[in-house]
């Protein structure tokens, strides 16, 4: 019933009336959906709307007046749209534009909600060019390094942020980190052999952890099981069931790229009276809902801010340049042989004489002959 009447909306004005509350709510999720996109239509086309206005260390999207309000419970709804739906784009892989590698955020002028937009495409490349991932195992690398960049977003310090996904399905680790200065690197192990492309096969039974690790203090961690039929899911019921404000996640990835948008509620400031904040919130997720995996990977932040909220106020903020930039070194390599002590090194270098430890996120080979070891070893006897 609702495809039948959103596809006559869409050849001119259609009274519709409806009265129970389960098809109230579907066809305000679809209006709106269809809403915005005749609205982006007109713009193409060059209708009324006029460009954002820039500042120098932000810049404010509106649109001239103020789209009429669609209540829940509205009963009737009077529609007269022009819908044109987005232009299709060939299979083939798709070149960098202007915002890839890049996490934006934005503010609701109006309302105590912040945003997050992230595109990775030349970082994503970068990683899985160094091994030989399935394309499901591919396309959950690339959510899991979205997810780590916009919840990396949330920090108020210099450090960085990880995910790791332990399952019993096809993928038994899936791994990625960003730190504050915007280095990505993400791993999946154990999967050379993963041939499905659905969640709960590839990361079925398992957990997620989340690990805060700042430059300085203490690190600490949470873990969430690794539920419903996304990654996104999973972290949604994580921020569900702590006491954190409400926070939203949507992901999406084709195997050569990855997006995602981030809501989260701020402390009262604008708004402080609850049922206020609550419709505001609800207002926010209805309409990131309506978001497709498209358009995570192909808008750049202020086109999709304005496709999903054109009748509201945002600021939208200078971008991080995001990069793939692992953090091994040296150094750490052989902080990492003296962890395993004087006797296990030494049992390795009479082994194979030269100790040789390779970085499985950048492939990067590290070689440790005795002489590099000797403190590790300890005084030789004669």
């Amino acid at each position: 019933m609702i495809a039948r009447l959103l596809g006559r909306a869409g050849q001119g004005q259609v009274v519709v009336g409806l009265t129970h509350p389960h098809l109230v709510t579907e066809f305000h999720r679809s209006f709106l959906a269809l809403f915005r996109r005749r609205h982006l239509a007109v713009r193409a086309r060059g209708g009324t709307g006029h460009s954002p206005k820039l500042y120098p260390d932000s810049a404010l999207l509106d649109t001239p007046g103020r789209a009429r309000q669609f209540s829940l419970a509205a009963s009737a709804a009077l529609i007269g749209l022009q819908y044109r739906p987005m232009d299709k784009t060939s299979d083939e892989q798709p070149g960098a534009n202007p915002g890839d590698d890049e996490s934006r955020r934005f503010l609701f002028e109006e309302a105590d909600i912040r945003g997050e937009t992230v595109r990775l495409m030349r970082a994503f490349r970068s990683i899985t060019t160094i091994h030989q991932y399935a394309p499901g195992v591919r396309r959950m690398l690339g959510e899991i390094l979205a997810a780590a960049v916009l919840l990396r977003s949330t920090l108020k310090f210099e450090g960085k942020l990880v995910l790791q996904a332990r399952s019993g399905g096809q993928i038994p680790l899936l791994m990625a980190e960003c730190n504050t200065a915007g280095d990505v690197r993400g791993i999946a192990r154990g999967a050379a052999t993963a041939t499905a492309t659905r969640f709960d096969q590839l990361l079925g039974d398992g957990q997620l952890a989340i690990t805060i690790d700042p430059l300085k203090g203490r690190r600490y961690q949470g873990i969430v099981p690794l539920s419903g039929d996304s990654l996104a899911h999973s972290l949604d019921g994580y921020f569900a069931q702590s006491e954190q404000l409400g926070t939203r996640i949507w992901l999406a990835s084709d195997g050569h790229r990855a997006g995602g948008l981030l809501l989260q509620q701020l402390p009262p400031q604008l708004a402080r009276d609850a049922e206020q904040r609550a419709r505001q919130w609800e207002h926010a997720c209805t309409l990131a809902a309506t978001v497709e995996p498209r358009e995570l990977l192909e808008l750049p932040a202020r086109e999709l801010a304005h496709r999903l909220y054109h009748q509201d106020s945002l600021r939208l903020f200078p971008g991080t340049p995001l990069r793939f930039h692992c953090s091994c070194s040296r150094e750490r390599t052989r902080n990492a042989l003296s962890a395993l002590g004087s006797e296990e090194v030494q049992s390795l270098l009479q082994e194979m004489g030269v100790i040789t430890m390779d970085c499985e996120f950048c492939n990067q080979q590290y070689r440790f002959a005795r002489e590099d070891l000797q403190d590790i070893l300890g005084p030789t006897l004669h």
